[in-house]
């Protein structure tokens, strides 16, 4: 309602001024991956989840921790409404605890490598503050912890939600001037838990200062005052999405990236080879080689991206794995042999030598040219992971 002409000076403004000053870099600013729960190269669910501290099984560089309940985890299409998101990632207890121990927890965990949380300036009369923003429900009312541990020292707080509620939550890291990361670039540098429920090793203290040594994490509160109800109560949810840890005192707008932009970020921790749909499908071409006196299909696999760490390699489905030796098809033993699952004999950042060992079929021509692949109703998948 206020006409100026010529120029108005401010002499003030209220909030961070993050709008007007633009401290924070436009792109690459969130230090997640896959925050939005897009990409799910392992599977779309599991269930029966075992024990474990940190377990990817759904979307890729999401993990959980679990202790005590048992639980399917999956992605899903509820979000919440004009967000611009389709995916959540949903935690559902199918065998609560009766009593809750001390050491029971329930949360999904990321961990980010040392050399993408290096801005940060750990350490220094320099260290920045950072802002870790995410979308969450619970089928249950009261207090979700999140946590934030690295080099020993931990940073945790808590939050309060209303049952079958979306609600945005933004939660300020402060700097740290003392400690340093330490460890190569490709260690994990960073790690995160959004969590549900959790027992009495976790939930006494307080919470909101800043980082403290590690050892007093078990004081450190960041579940202090719940009532641990996801971890008792069957058929219980809790659900998270549009994850986004950025630098800087404010939450910026979720950083929206085109889908294949973050599979090739997430391909760089695990790579998944294989899966379509037809009878002859290509996984690798190579050479036919000898070992011993077993006959073995040698491949190179040239992987899309420079992975983390030389990937361990696992089956996806069937491990009925084909090498076909070149020429027509036709069924005789030595154009045509079935290996069984691939062991790795050599690796780097960016190709590996499998050898599958032959399991069943004739002997096929050795020092030729083959194809590895999989046939129809046998689709084998082989997983690269290199997973922090």
């Amino acid at each position: 309602g206020v006409n100026i002409t010529g120029i108005c000076t401010a002499t003030s403004f209220s909030g961070s001024g993050e709008g007007l000053t633009r401290t924070s870099q436009f792109s690459h600013r969130n230090m997640i991956i896959n925050g939005d729960m897009r990409v799910a190269q392992r599977a779309t669910s599991k269930t029966g989840l075992p024990n474990s501290g940190n377990t990817i099984d759904v979307c890729d560089r999401w993990g959980y921790s679990r202790n005590g309940p048992t639980a399917t985890l999956a992605r899903v299409e509820e979000v919440p409404s004009g967000q611009g998101f389709k995916y959540s990632l949903k935690l559902t207890n199918t065998s609560p605890v009766g009593s809750i121990a001390a050491g029971n927890m329930y949360s999904f965990t990321y961990k980010i490598e040392r050399q993408d949380v290096q801005r940060l300036g750990y350490g220094s009369s320099n260290a920045k503050s950072a802002t870790i923003s995410f979308w969450v429900k619970g089928s249950l009312s009261g207090k979700i912890g999140i946590k934030c541990d690295r080099n020993s020292k931990i940073f945790s707080t808590n939050v309060d939600i209303v049952a079958n509620t979306w609600k945005f939550v933004e939660v300020l890291i402060p700097a740290d001037t003392s400690t340093a990361l330490s460890g190569t670039d490709t260690d994990n540098g960073f790690d995160i838990s959004i969590v549900a429920g959790a027992g009495g090793n976790f939930t006494s203290g307080t919470t909101g200062g800043g980082w403290i040594n590690f050892h007093t994490a078990y004081a450190a509160g960041f579940t202090a005052g719940q009532q641990g109800a996801y971890l008792t109560t069957n058929g219980s949810t809790f659900q998270i999405t549009a994850v986004q840890l950025e630098v800087g005192s404010q939450s910026t707008p979720f950083e929206h990236i085109p889908f294949i932009d973050e599979l090739a970020r997430c391909q760089r921790y695990a790579y998944r080879l294989g899966g379509l749909s037809k009878q002859y499908q290509c996984v690798a071409t190579g050479f036919i080689g000898h070992n011993g006196s077993t006959d073995t299909g040698k491949v190179i696999v040239h992987l899309p991206t420079t992975m983390r760490t030389n990937p361990s390699i696992s089956v996806i489905g069937t491990n009925a794995f084909w090498v076909h030796t070149g020429g027509a098809e036709t069924g005789t033993s030595d154009m045509d042999a079935q290996f069984g699952a691939p062991w790795n004999s050599a690796s780097s950042g960016n190709q590996v030598w499998l050898d599958f060992a032959r399991t069943g079929g004739g002997s096929p021509n050795r020092g030729v040219a083959c194809v590895v692949y999989t046939k129809s109703n046998n689709q084998g998948e082989l997983l690269f992971d290199a997973d922090l």
